[in-house]
């Protein structure tokens, strides 16, 4: 079940359950900033943020984002046209689970984590992957979908219309320390198509903002079903 979320979306920040954005409690030195681009810098606000919940820090995560970061993939493609040397640190952190290495690293975690990318429908893949190994596993996992919309050249190829988002979640078995929860169950359903998933970030925001207790999220092959308690 969900019992902690923080999110960005545009310049709107907040939590569920409602707290205080306090401090960062990992400032980051000036080799990992200089190392992060605008995108690595709001995951890793986001991965922060949702951490101000945990007693144990240390816990597997999954990240999803359908571009990656883009910004970097530019500055590499622009150096091959030149017939330019590729910037190392470019090289090294284009890779789709830099930016949560680079996190862990940070935070000496031991624990796994999953960088994953499905086009549209990539904020409910990760949610499945972390949902199912919640489930495997039985102790709290960390999802946080992250993406920005594509620089120029490439931003009229795609839709491109939605703000900076951020949303990371922590799943685990009981409920929070104030007794609120909102239980996740996995619902399939064969003939469910793949739906576009923007939106359905805003949506679920929009969802915890609220005082609706149901909320279905359809997805790949099913559905999701979050029932609101305490």
């Amino acid at each position: 079940m969900l019992v902690s979320c923080c999110w960005k979306v545009g310049e709107e920040r907040g939590t569920w359950p409602l707290r205080e954005l306090g401090e960062k409690e990992h400032k980051l030195t000036m080799m990992t900033r200089r190392r992060l681009t605008p995108l690595g810098r709001m995951a890793f606000e986001g991965l922060e943020r949702s951490s101000v919940a945990l007693s144990q820090r240390d816990i597997p995560w999954v990240v999803s984002c359908r571009h990656g970061d883009a910004s970097r993939m530019v500055n590499l493609l622009s150096s091959l046209s030149k017939g330019e040397l590729l910037s190392p640190t470019d090289f090294s952190m284009s890779v789709h689970n830099a930016i949560i290495g680079a996190y862990s690293i940070l935070t000496k975690s031991k624990k796994m984590h999953t960088a994953l990318s499905a086009a549209e429908s990539s904020f409910e893949a990760g949610l499945i992957e972390a949902f199912a190994l919640q489930q495997e596993r039985k102790e709290t996992v960390g999802y946080m979908y992250y993406d920005m919309p594509l620089p120029s050249p490439y931003e009229e190829k795609v839709d491109n219309t939605f703000p900076e988002t951020c949303i990371a979640l922590l799943l685990k078995e009981g409920e929070n320390e104030k007794g609120e929860g909102l239980h996740l169950n996995y619902r399939s359903d064969p003939e469910q198509g793949i739906e576009k998933c923007v939106h359905d970030v805003m949506s679920f925001i929009g969802f915890l903002k609220s005082d609706e207790t149901r909320y279905e999220m359809p997805v790949s092959g099913g559905r999701f079903l979050w029932e609101r308690y305490g």
